[in-house]
């Protein structure tokens, strides 16, 4: 009886997916690594001494349960009361319980994930990590269980080297920059989904939340980016790209930063189209962010 209520679920969550959201899912559907994912599942089978045949580790770990059995295991008595109910609300509490517990064990803030991204299986990808992580810190903590081993092109590494997380890591400056880093654009994008994925904030309220996200978390790779395009900026390109934009589209554009003119992204499209005439069919007038993205 669960499994048919599972698929309802699944199908509901299937069909909420469209535009950004479903290629962003698609994304991080392409970039979850299949070693990392059975690394993960064989160490939660090991500490936990369970094992889920014939379910994806998302529809497992799901209710929540096995992941506060890991944590009790490593810990014991860390979550006092877990729910074994078919509720959505209840399973959903039994994540959040495993979060918070997580944070006490020593996982970092950005090796956690959010509820809906297991729960709706929004960032499988950022439960991985997770669970990785949490391999970590128990061991950190001397629990004598288990210890995810992470495959790699090598042989074998123990996951004291920080296996390559799903979605880039703060602490990753250019230097170092892992093998499949994304971009700055996904990386903004994802945190983004990620953050805003719990809560129901409307349109512009949702913009600026993520606006003033955006400025406060650049680090590592991002901020090192965003010196170098800053540093660019200065030199003189921006009034070079700005004149060439303004002298194709025969016209002047009262914005002060160049950003401001191109972010809506109409002025891209006018300018595609007037390079090669009808190549973009429909241009949206919108202010509403999809729309423009």
């Amino acid at each position: 009886h669960s499994h048919s209520y599972h698929a309802n679920v699944g199908s509901e969550v299937g069909m909420a997916l469209y535009g950004l959201d479903k290629e962003l899912k698609d994304k991080l559907d392409a970039k979850l690594d299949g070693k990392l994912v059975q690394s993960a599942r064989s160490w939660l089978e090991e500490v936990t001494d369970e094992k889920e045949e014939g379910l994806s580790l998302a529809e497992w770990l799901k209710s929540g349960a096995v992941l506060c059995k890991a944590i009790n295991a490593i810990k014991p008595g860390t979550i006092k009361k877990v729910s074994t109910s078919k509720l959505p609300f209840q399973q959903m509490e039994n994540i959040n319980k495993y979060l918070t517990a997580c944070k006490e064990m020593g996982v970092q803030d950005f090796d956690l994930f959010m509820t809906v991204d297991l729960y709706e299986e929004k960032n499988i990808g950022a439960v991985v990590q997770n669970i990785l992580a949490l391999s970590r810190a128990a061991e950190k903590a001397g629990f004598k269980g288990a210890t995810a081993k992470v495959e790699t092109k090598q042989g074998q590494i123990d996951t004291n080297d920080t296996p390559p997380a799903p979605v880039a890591t703060p602490e990753a400056s250019v230097g170092e920059a892992k093998v499949g880093q994304t971009t700055e654009a996904q990386v903004v994008a994802e945190s983004a989904v990620t953050k805003e994925g719990g809560n129901k904030m409307e349109g512009a309220e949702v913009e600026k939340a993520k606006g003033e996200e955006e400025e406060s978390i650049v680090y590592g790779l991002d901020k090192e980016l965003k010196e170098k395009a800053a540093l660019k900026a200065e030199q003189g390109l921006d009034v070079e790209a700005r004149r060439w934009v303004e002298e194709l589209l025969e016209e002047k554009f009262d914005e002060e930063d160049l950003l401001d003119v191109l972010r809506s992204g109409v002025v891209l499209c006018r300018v595609v189209n007037k390079l090669k005439e009808g190549t973009i069919k429909k241009i949206s007038k919108s202010k509403l962010p999809f729309q423009q993205m």
